[in-house]
């Protein structure tokens, strides 16, 4: 995404943040989402983002829903979402076994 188009994107948003904001009262996942993306453009870098749980989870199942559509997601810039890196993290949080796990 061109930074032009950014600015424009941020910009709307931080216009627009009241109206969302009423529209979508806190703890739905618009609002979650919201908060998520507006966070998003304020970090300098993205390994300073620290996503919802909420936000996680979702991720999640796009991830799983199709690979390819999540990371297309990713690549255009319109939204900010998690790395593959970072979903991998929070599903291979504990190690898997055979059998039961103690630790689950």
């Amino acid at each position: 995404m061109s930074t032009s188009l950014h600015d424009d994107l941020v910009k709307i948003m931080k216009d627009n943040a009241e109206v969302v904001c009423t529209k979508h009262p806190p703890g739905t996942f618009g609002r979650v989402f919201w908060e998520a993306q507006m966070k998003a453009t304020s970090v300098k870098d993205a390994k300073q983002m620290r996503w919802d749980p909420v936000m996680v989870r979702w991720c999640l199942y796009l991830h799983h829903l199709s690979r390819s559509a999540y990371e297309m997601l990713r690549e255009t810039g319109a939204i900010s979402l998690p790395s593959q890196r970072t979903l991998q993290d929070y599903t291979h949080y504990i190690k898997a076994t055979v059998g039961f796990s103690n630790e689950v």
